[in-house]
C-alpha cells in the first residue's frame, strides 16, 4: 500500500511540474480570437502590428503585448493547464478605437484582466517548417491562437516597409530605409524607458543592455509602433 501511494504522489507531482518546455522556447504571436463565438478583428494600424505573448520561468508568467501590455503570474502550471492571477498592465501611447476595441476583447474578455485565479488550457501542434500552433482556451469557451514567428523581424507602418534588423542584435540594431525623421526609445520588460533619441545612420547602439528581450518603440509624424527584438 505504501508503494501506491508513493507511486501516486510521483505522478501528481509530475503533473504539476511538467508543463511543456516549448512555452518558453519560443515567443509567441496571435493570429486568431474568438470570444462569445465570435472572430475578433486583429488590428493592424500604427499602434499594433503583432499581438506578443512570452511565457518567462522563475517564478512562472505570463505576458502579452499589444500596443499597452499585460502581465500576470501563473500560479499553477501543468503540460495542459494554468491558472493566472496578480495583474501589472503597462500603459503606452494609445488613442485609436480600434486599438481599445481590441483590447477590452482580448485582455478583460479572453485573459478576464483584474479577476483572480482565471483557469486556462492549452495544446500544443506541430507543424510543417518547424512552426508550432498553441491554442490557449479559457473557462468560457474563448479561444486564442498563436503561431512561434521567425526572429525576422518585417513590418509595414504607414505604407513604408521597414525592416529591423539582425534580430538578435549583439550591437547595433539598424533599419533599412529609415525616413528623414525618425525618433525612437526603449523599453525592458518591465516597461522601463531605458534609450531614447534620433535614429543615428550608424543604427542604434544596444551594447551596454544585458542580454534579453526589449521593445522599440519608433514614432514618426503620423504615429508609433512597438517592435520586439532580442538582445544577445
Amino acid at each position: 500500500m505504501k508503494k501506491i501511494f508513493v507511486l501516486a504522489l510521483f505522478f501528481f507531482s509530475l503533473d504539476g511540474i511538467a508543463q511543456d518546455p516549448r512555452l518558453f522556447d519560443n515567443e509567441w504571436s496571435l493570429t486568431e480570437l474568438i470570444v462569445n463565438g465570435n472572430s475578433i478583428n486583429i488590428p493592424n494600424s500604427s499602434e499594433i502590428n503583432t499581438v506578443d505573448l512570452i511565457f518567462e520561468g522563475n517564478p512562472n508568467s505570463l505576458y502579452s503585448l499589444a500596443c499597452n501590455s499585460i502581465r500576470t503570474d501563473i500560479t499553477s502550471f501543468s503540460n495542459s493547464s494554468f491558472i493566472i492571477d496578480n495583474w501589472y498592465m503597462l500603459f503606452y501611447e494609445c488613442y485609436l478605437q480600434s486599438t481599445f476595441d481590441f483590447e477590452v476583447s482580448y485582455f478583460e474578455d479572453f485573459f478576464r484582466f483584474l479577476e483572480n485565479n482565471v483557469p486556462f488550457t492549452y495544446s500544443l501542434e506541430e507543424l510543417p517548417n518547424d512552426a508550432i500552433r498553441l491554442t490557449i482556451t479559457n473557462n468560457n469557451g474563448d479561444v486564442a491562437i498563436y503561431g512561434n514567428p521567425a526572429l525576422a523581424i518585417e513590418s509595414s507602418f504607414l505604407n513604408n516597409n521597414f525592416i529591423f534588423y539582425p534580430n538578435p542584435v549583439d550591437d547595433f540594431l539598424k533599419i533599412t530605409t529609415p525616413p528623414a525623421s525618425l525618433h525612437y526609445k526603449i523599453y525592458s520588460l518591465s516597461g522601463k524607458q531605458l534609450k531614447q533619441g534620433d535614429y543615428p545612420e550608424t543604427g542604434i547602439d544596444t551594447s551596454s543592455f544585458a542580454p534579453g528581450i526589449y521593445f522599440l518603440a519608433v514614432i514618426l509624424d503620423k504615429g508609433s509602433i512597438f517592435i520586439k527584438f532580442i538582445k544577445n
